[in-house]
């Protein structure tokens, strides 16, 4: 997904999510914005994100993705892989506002984890 901002060596890149925060210590939301893509309509509120998790050091580790509004865990989308250097995938329906929604991923360790998301599919709104 692009970004709608011209970047300068000056700017402040701020990366994680400001509106989607929890207090656990290695926690942490990041915003996809489709606004600058046409892969998405802009009518959608809901999409079919395909995620893959693998991590070769450990298991029980997950990829989140969560709408872009205040963490809860009934909107909480979870890609759970149990068991260590094997790639688990999941298909999971997220709800889109502001066509953004954040995504959270932990590891065993530096290096170890191989996440992606792809958008599958989507939901559109009646105009």
């Amino acid at each position: 997904m692009s970004s709608s901002d011209s970047w300068a060596d000056t700017d402040t890149i701020v990366l994680q999510s400001q509106t989607v925060t929890t207090s656990a210590t290695n926690w942490r939301f990041f915003e996809l914005d489709g606004s600058q893509q046409s892969t998405v309509p802009e009518l959608a509120t809901h999409i079919y994100v395909r995620g893959e998790k693998r991590d070769t050091g450990g298991g029980g580790e997950i990829i989140d993705l969560h709408p872009l509004e205040s963490l809860a865990t009934s909107k909480q989308r979870v890609i759970y892989a149990p068991v260590a250097n094997r790639f688990f995938e999941l298909p999971r329906w997220v709800e889109l506002i502001n066509q953004t929604f954040t995504a959270m991923s932990t590891a065993s360790g530096t290096d170890t984890a191989l996440d992606t998301l792809s958008v599958e599919g989507y939901v559109l709104a009646a105009p």
